[in-house]
């Protein structure tokens, strides 16, 4: 199982790695991803982006709009950014970062000048973009679409940036995070994680701690002012790589990996509280709603990856339901619905509504 778990996170980060170059050698490569879900601030609507549009979709789960319009070449792995001002942002394989209307998908601007693919999220602050892109670049932009300043990093930046006041954090596969200050554009710190990393930081309760997980099978914590290692998970307490970002929530901190493994650890020195571990790679983040931890796996391509919900304070299974496809992003709450991205759906399913007690109640198919 460990071989086939190992083989699975080479296969996807092969498949990036392919479109990258690609992409620079002026190759056709149409790329194959996995759903990025986003839910609107009102709970509304769930945009989703995946191969070659993007959707809106009500509670109902019937949609509201496309993008782009029939007959146009664009193609999209990152999950869509709600703005302040009612924009969505994406970023495409296509080197170009978007902004729509989110109400009605119309197009407001694209920002062109990047060099590479868009595979990690972009984020705001202060009506500020800051978008990461594969051509080793961190590019900040305004609401208007205009390049206010970029930071280059040593390769690739696949992980959404992490903003607080003064600082935006950035993951790069140079096996670096930057600390970049916000006013001046300077580097404020740099920390060698010792080997590369896709998973996003997030912040403790007071932003004073910044947690990560890496490619090298480790969870870290650093001093988000400094950039100093506070702590780094002992060897074999996680046991596959960490893909999607960790969670923090009320004094614990979840992370699962490509093991199947989904661990909670104490924040203040990585030790573990509890471990539950599945049959198959988990890739996304965890989701915690109600005290419910909800993870998705991606199971083994023909009876479907499962959707499990766990008791966060005990790690102890509430239930575990079968979908048809393939499972490789976060789980989202969606109202009182929990979504999931397949691939590989029966039917051409992208996205598959639960209820909170793993009954399904609607999926979406773009087809219908």
């Amino acid at each position: 199982m460990k071989n086939k778990k190992s083989k699975f996170l080479i296969a996807v980060i092969g498949l990036l790695l392919i479109a990258m170059v690609l992409s620079g050698c002026g190759a056709i490569y149409r790329p194959s991803s996995w759903p990025g879900i986003t839910v609107s601030n009102d709970g509304e609507t769930a945009f989703v982006a995946y191969n070659e549009k993007v959707y809106a979709l009500g509670q109902n789960g019937l949609q509201k709009w496309a993008y782009p319009n029939e007959g146009v070449n664009m193609n999209f792995y990152a999950e869509p950014l709600e703005t302040s001002d009612g924009g969505l942002i994406i970023g495409t394989y296509d080197k170009k970062l978007v902004k729509l209307n989110a109400e009605t998908g119309s197009m407001i601007w694209e920002f062109t000048e990047a060099g590479n693919r868009y595979i990690g999220s972009a984020a705001e602050a202060d009506e500020i973009i800051y978008a990461p892109n594969a051509d080793e670049a961190l590019y900040v932009v305004d609401m208007q679409g205009n390049l206010v300043w970029s930071h280059e990093t040593g390769q690739a930046n696949w992980a959404a940036p992490l903003v607080n006041g003064s600082l935006v954090y950035v993951v790069s596969m140079d096996h670096f995070i930057y600390a970049l200050n916000r006013d001046s554009h300077t580097e404020a710190w740099k920390t060698d994680l010792g080997t590369a990393a896709m998973s996003s930081p997030v912040f403790n309760e007071d932003q004073s701690v910044i947690y990560l997980g890496t490619y090298g099978s480790k969870v870290m914590a650093l001093n988000a002012t400094t950039g100093d290692v506070l702590w780094e998970t002992a060897e074999d307490v996680i046991p596959g790589w960490v893909w999607g970002s960790p969670l923090f929530d009320q004094g614990v901190l979840y992370v699962a990996d490509s093991s199947g493994t989904v661990t909670a650890l104490n924040p203040q020195n990585g030790v573990i509280l509890w471990q539950q571990s599945y049959d198959y790679p988990i890739t996304g983040s965890p989701l915690l709603v109600d005290g419910i931890l909800y993870v998705a796996t991606e199971g083994n391509g023909d009876d479907g990856g499962d959707l499990i919900a766990l008791d966060a304070a005990t790690g102890v299974q509430q239930w575990q339901q079968r979908v048809p496809g393939k499972l490789y992003g976060t789980p989202e709450a969606f109202g009182d619905m929990i979504l999931v991205g397949v691939v590989e759906g029966d039917n051409g399913v992208i996205l598959q509504a639960l209820n909170t007690n793993g009954t399904m109640r609607w999926s979406f198919n773009p087809g219908n």
